[in-house]
């Protein structure tokens, strides 16, 4: 057998073959051997290889189900992703984030709900979301990922048709008697005759029981298709893009998120100024009486509709886009939320993330501060509504196109200012500290920018002057308080609220209650229908008064309070989102490196769990509380229909200053951690030595064998940096330091700055 003769065989670079430019094929070295066994087998591996390459790395076509013509490939490009992928954000944010927020009073009105009930609906879109995220993120990625979001939108697009169910399958609204209109008119005046029995009969059954549910599972549908969205759709996107261009990409997708809210409630302001029922004839029923529904499914058809067509561009991605990198730059990943590779290190990892009090404190901060916005966002337009006595649209209208911005305006501010400050960990903890006390101070001021409760006979007043009467506690009894010696005769109905108000200044529950026994209608000079009421026998005569009449409507209050309340409104809400970017930059950075998507994870959780799902709830019992009279059906109470304007502002706004202390006492918990940890860094780093080395084994090895923060790509901002590694060689991260057995935290990172952290 021949001496074999070693040297190099390269085999052609086959990569010239495909069209991806990224496929690199390494060089292989053999030996020649005058074996003929040995080069038909070298000779065979090589052409399975080839084939084997050419069938993994072949990219995939753009189309669905085995259908790609030529020329939908043209579309198969990261901007047209981009586009997609920011329809779809965006029309979810219009349709949770704004639309379903602003039609909540609107619902209640509808379908008798209470509060708390209405901000049940809210927190249901969280109930799904909680748990098909983490899911979604764990599973999606081992599958096409833009087909996942694809299909995720069909189902919210699903889930907003079951959510209009309740008005195509509950019947009409009949806040009036259509085929007998004069009657019932009759029937609100003092006549005995007309009012006896069959209330029941012109009212329209309640069906807030099924329709709640509905509601519910319509808005856990909904969650469970949004999932995918931003959990998957950032991934994609920094995958199949240049990654130079991925911070530019990510930021129109968010940028497109963050105007949905504001433009949900502007398009809840359209449709709610049409009647619900469109085939109807809504008669003298204007958008200012207290019994108008607008037409809420519209929008709620209208954002399904858009989810829907926004799917089908993103079924048809393929699972990797054929993009060229030519420099090769790098960036940063985007950071999700996870929970590690195996289950066993969940609950370990879970208790030392609960051990660092600085993550702990500052995720509970953000828990107080997201639990105030979620109950503003969901109720403030109501609170316009019924403070101000504005019409449901204007509320929507102010909500979409003040408050929103507030928020959207003061998280740029946020991230600005923290890359003008370059601050490092420490300095990041006192600013958020130091902006939350401004929202409190303006939260007080808001105090006294309320109105005066509405002046109701009966209810908040009595009908006689002279007669003193403790205002009405319980909702059950008011009902005994509407009548007096002086409707007693007129037998009036308490279901249909329509107020009038006297020459006394004072607001009846309807002309009835007032007295009144005659009606007459004549138009102003702006073509509008008036009805004034006549000979009211409640209404008493004074000197100034000589007829007891009654206008249709509620008497003035004499508020004019709602600029500075908007003006004071949008401070707050700036100065808090103005919070947002330096607490998540917080949580990433109290946490070591490989613990930031844990950190994320459970952060998820918590705000979930904490602030997301429970806010609207404790917010809507806060109206429910301040509650004076409540419609009354058949059924029993009904929704509210007046509210206690004087005690309103010190249960919401008192709530969201009980939220802020708790937020601040969280940040000053925080800044003690964090001081602490960074106390026992800097003791145990003087204790050592001024120059000190240390043998490294892998993954940290390196040719000199010596640790320092420089060679392992840290930048130090403190001369301690390299005397701290030395402690290290146990640690996670070459930078972290245990004590006790636990992870005090990346000192390093503690003290870099923002400037030379972008990477975070």
């Amino acid at each position: 057998m021949s001496v074999a003769k070693r040297e190099n065989l390269t085999l052609p670079n086959i990569s010239s073959h495909f069209d991806s430019p990224s496929i690199d094929l390494p060089s292989i070295h053999i030996e020649n051997v005058n074996d003929e066994n040995t080069t038909t087998a070298v000779t065979t591996a090589t052409s399975q290889a080839t084939t084997d390459t050419e069938t993994e790395q072949e990219p995939e076509r753009c189309g669905f189900y085995g259908k790609s013509p030529d020329w939908l490939q043209a579309l198969a490009r990261p901007k047209c992703f981009l586009a997609c992928i920011s329809a779809a954000v965006l029309t979810q944010s219009i349709l949770v984030s704004g639309y379903t927020s602003s039609i909540i009073t609107t619902i209640e009105r509808r379908y008798n709900l209470w509060s708390s009930r209405s901000g049940l609906i809210v927190s249901s879109y969280e109930f799904t979301s909680i748990i098909a995220v983490v899911l979604v993120g764990h599973f999606g990625e081992h599958f096409n990922r833009s087909r996942w979001i694809g299909y995720g939108l069909l189902i919210m697009a699903f889930g907003g048709f079951v959510f209009t169910l309740p008005f195509f399958f509950g019947g009409t609204y009949n806040y009036v008697d259509q085929s007998n209109q004069t009657n019932l008119l009759n029937r609100n005046l003092c006549n005995n005759t007309l009012n006896r029995g069959g209330d029941c009969d012109i009212e329209v059954t309640s069906m807030d029981t099924w329709a709640l549910a509905t509601f519910m599972i319509a808005q856990m549908i909904i969650g469970l298709g949004a999932s995918p969205l931003y959990t998957l759709g950032s991934t994609y996107l920094y995958d199949n893009c240049k990654k130079k261009l991925y911070s530019v990409y990510a930021g129109i997708m968010y940028a497109m998120a963050s105007h949905g809210p504001a433009l949900g409630f502007l398009l809840g302001a359209v449709f709610l100024s049409f009647y619900v029922d469109p085939q109807s004839n809504p008669g003298d029923l204007t958008e200012s009486d207290p019994k108008w529904v607008g037409a809420w499914w519209g929008g709620t058809l209208f954002c399904s509709t858009l989810a829907a067509v926004s799917a089908l561009p993103l079924l048809l991605f393929p699972r990797k886009l054929d993009v060229q990198d030519e420099d090769g730059a790098e960036c940063e990943a985007p950071q999700m939320i996870g929970f590690g590779s195996s289950l066993k290190e969940i609950p370990g990892r879970t208790k030392r993330m609960f051990m660092n009090g600085t993550w702990l404190f500052i995720s509970l901060c953000i828990v107080m501060e997201q639990s105030i916005i979620a109950g503003f966002v969901v109720f403030m337009a109501k609170y316009l509504q019924v403070t101000f006595w504005i019409q449901v649209s204007q509320a929507n209208i102010i909500t979409g196109s003040v408050i929103i911005p507030g928020a959207c305006a003061g998280v740029v501010t946020g991230g600005y200012a923290l890359k003008r400050l370059r601050l490092d960990l420490l300095g990041m903890i006192q600013l958020l500290g130091s902006i939350s006390f401004v929202p409190v101070v303006s939260l007080i001021v808001l105090f006294f920018l309320g109105c005066n409760s509405i002046q109701l006979a009966g209810v908040t007043i009595p009908y006689e002057p002279l007669r003193t009467v403790q205002k009405v506690q319980e909702i059950v009894t008011y009902r005994e308080n509407l009548t007096s010696n002086c409707n007693q005769l007129c037998e009036c109905s308490d279901m249909y609220y329509q107020p009038v108000c006297g020459t006394d200044q004072k607001t009846y529950f309807s002309p009835c209650h007032a007295g009144c026994t005659s009606l007459r209608t004549y138009l102003n000079d702006e073509g509008s229908t008036v009805k004034n009421y006549s000979s009211c026998g409640c209404i008493y005569k004074d000197i100034i008064h000589k007829e007891s009449i009654a206008s249709s409507g509620r008497c003035d209050n004499g508020c004019y309070n709602l600029i500075p309340f908007l003006a004071i409104l949008f401070i707050i809400i700036f100065i808090t989102c103005c919070g947002q970017t330096p607490s998540l930059l917080i949580t990433l950075r109290s946490v070591p490196e490989n613990d930031r998507s844990l950190a994320l994870g459970l952060q998820f959780f918590l705000l979930r769990g904490l602030a997301f799902i429970p806010a609207p709830i404790y917010f809507g019992k806060l109206f429910d509380s301040q509650c004076l009279l409540r419609e009354n059906t058949c059924d029993g109470p009904g929704s509210c229909l007046e509210y206690n304007t004087d005690q309103l502002p010190y249960a919401t706004f008192g709530m969201a200053v009980a939220l802020k202390f708790l937020s601040i006492s969280c940040v000053g918990l925080c800044y003690l951690c964090c001081r602490r940890k960074m106390n026992i860094t800097k003791k145990l780093a003087v204790e050592q030595t001024d120059d000190v080395t240390v043998r490294t084994t892998p993954p940290f090895q390196s040719q000199s064998n010596d640790l320092t923060c420089s060679n392992i790509g840290v930048t130090p901002s403190e001369s301690v940096c390299t005397d701290i590694t030395a402690l290290s060689t146990v640690a996670s991260t070459p930078c972290d330091i245990h004590v006790d057995g636990n992870a005090i935290g990346d000192s390093c990172t503690d003290d870099d700055h923002l400037g030379n952290s972008a990477k975070y």
